[in-house]
């Protein structure tokens, strides 16, 4: 049933969950139901608790704003795409209540065991063997009662059964707490968001347009909105957790954007090499339309008279050189060249037709030939 907030919960029964008020200052949550158990952080008037359970004089609590627990690394794999999220890879992987006067490795206090492939937030920080993350679903603290003070109905944690207790029956410390949570209560006051909790909102979207971005072809990425806006949350102070993930994932953006750039890059290169390739290729296929062919050619030289005269002293020879000027055969006109004016060739570079014989005289190539063409 739901308390009046007037009622003396020293005379009568309260429903769990229910909202209260911290009475005093720097007081003690606890990792546990007494002052044995060591302190998990501190709570000042006029601060709000959802208190869930009590016990001798205890009352549990869900963790507030600030609270953080403790998960061995080996149990966790970190996934640097989504800085806040990390996944359970064992069974049962234990999380220690966190403590800021404590070490992970001394923490002591098992909130709860998770099974593998459940996901926790990481929240960017790691001890030793441990990453620091916020308290999961079923984790408690502890602060004493006599602390706090019953305002109103409070929404509990939904794991939690249904059940009542008669606040004038002492509990058994042995005995297993009794919780409850009662259907159709009113919520509490929404409590105004922190910078930190709206620019975390603010990035868990962008990164979601980082993925989808990604997602794209290369070519149709475009990274200059979202680099804009995660900007805007590294270069806000007082974003926390935020601005640690947004210059991190502004790294990821920038690496993806000099991979467009390069790709564009290569793409471009890849385009400029084909073409001049093309142009190569023309411009050499234009040469070769050039050059006549030489197949029906039995030598190409520089034709120029020769002092070398055959058995006929009406028969001309030529000599026929290279570039450089070595001889590389000697030549007679015959048949329609005989009565041809060779000197018009002469000292420059031509193709002769007609057949090479072995010159008895010379011991060089002769070359009888019947045509003469200039090459140019």
């Amino acid at each position: 049933m739901a308390v009046d907030p007037n009622t003396d919960l020293s005379q009568g029964q309260v429903t769990f969950p229910y909202t209260a008020e911290i009475t005093g200052t720097d007081i003690y949550m606890r990792s546990g139901p007494g002052m044995n158990h060591y302190r998990c952080g501190k709570l000042s008037v006029p601060e709000q608790v959802t208190v869930v359970a009590e016990q001798n004089g205890w009352s549990k609590i869900l963790p507030p704003e600030g609270a953080f627990s403790w998960i061995s690394k080996e149990n966790v794999k970190f996934d640097p795409e989504h800085a806040e999220t990390g996944v359970i890879t064992a069974d049962d992987a234990r999380v220690w209540a966190g403590s800021e006067y404590v070490e992970p490795m001394h923490s002591t206090s098992l909130q709860v065991k998770l099974p593998k492939g459940a996901k926790v937030k990481l929240l960017g920080e790691e001890k030793g063997d441990y990453y620091k993350i916020a308290p999961p679903e079923g984790a408690y603290l502890w602060v004493n009662t006599q602390y706090t003070r019953f305002i109103g109905a409070g929404v509990a944690a939904k794991q939690e059964p249904l059940a009542t207790i008669d606040v004038n029956t002492p509990a058994d410390a042995n005995s297993p707490l009794v919780e409850v949570n009662e259907p159709n209560m009113p919520k509490p006051a929404v409590r105004k968001q922190t910078v930190e909790e709206i620019k975390l909102k603010e990035y868990r979207e962008l990164a979601k347009q980082v993925d989808a971005e990604r997602a794209k072809h290369m070519d149709q990425q475009n990274w200059t909105t979202i680099r804009e806006s995660l900007t805007a949350i590294a270069d806000t102070n007082d974003a926390g957790r935020a601005q640690k993930y947004a210059k991190a994932q502004l790294d990821r953006v920038e690496g993806f954007e000099l991979a467009q750039t390069a790709g564009k890059a290569l793409k471009e290169q890849n385009e400029q090499l084909a073409a001049s390739r093309q142009q190569i290729e023309r411009k050499k296929q234009e040469e070769l339309a050039k050059v006549p062919t030489v197949g029906k050619y039995v030598v190409i030289g520089i034709i120029k008279p020769s002092l070398l005269y055959s058995a006929d002293s009406q028969n001309k020879r030529y000599v026929i050189t290279d570039d450089s000027g070595k001889i590389i055969a000697y030549a007679t006109a015959a048949q329609s060249a005989a009565g041809q004016d060779i000197s018009s060739f002469f000292n420059k570079k031509v193709g002769l037709v007609g057949e090479i014989t072995r010159d008895p005289q010379s011991g060089s190539s002769l070359v009888t030939f019947t045509a003469v063409e200039e090459i140019k």
